[in-house]
């Protein structure tokens, strides 16, 4: 008589093999999210400093949402109403917009925060300079 099925370590390989295939796609995915939220700071920050040009051109001075800006200021809905003229340009549920001056009001930093508490963010400086701090130290750039 012909045994019909598997064995336990036919079964058992198979459950390894999955599981080893699943963690790859789950850390390849976890690598894909960070850096979309990535982008989503990029992107809200560089709309910033662009919107930044315009209003110190008409103005005379940058904007400023905030004097001391930290994780927990989210001035996005301020932002949006005094440059972007209202429009949602800075919603999203992953970062945490503010604009302050550095040495006055003809030089600014925006800087977008992780709502995560994971203490990354990113900032633009008005001469355009990107900087990031992973929750340990600074880098160049975004």
């Amino acid at each position: 008589m012909k045994n019909k099925g598997f064995t336990l370590t036919e079964l058992l390989v198979t459950i390894a093999i999955i599981g080893i295939v699943a963690s790859a796609g789950i850390v390849a995915y976890t690598g894909i999210i960070a850096g979309v939220k990535k982008e989503q700071a990029a992107i809200g920050l560089q709309s910033i400093y662009s919107a930044q040009l315009e209003y110190e051109e008409y103005n005379k001075i940058f904007f400023q949402s905030n004097r001391n800006c930290h994780f927990h200021n989210d001035d996005s809905a301020v932002i949006n109403t005094n440059l972007f003229s209202g429009e949602k340009i800075l919603e999203n549920d992953n970062y945490n917009f503010c604009i302050e001056y550095l040495n006055g009001p003809k030089t600014f930093q925006a800087n977008a925060y992780t709502k995560d508490g994971s203490a990354v963010y990113f900032t633009i400086r008005h001469t355009n300079h990107k900087k990031m701090f992973d929750g340990k130290s600074w880098q160049n750039g975004w």
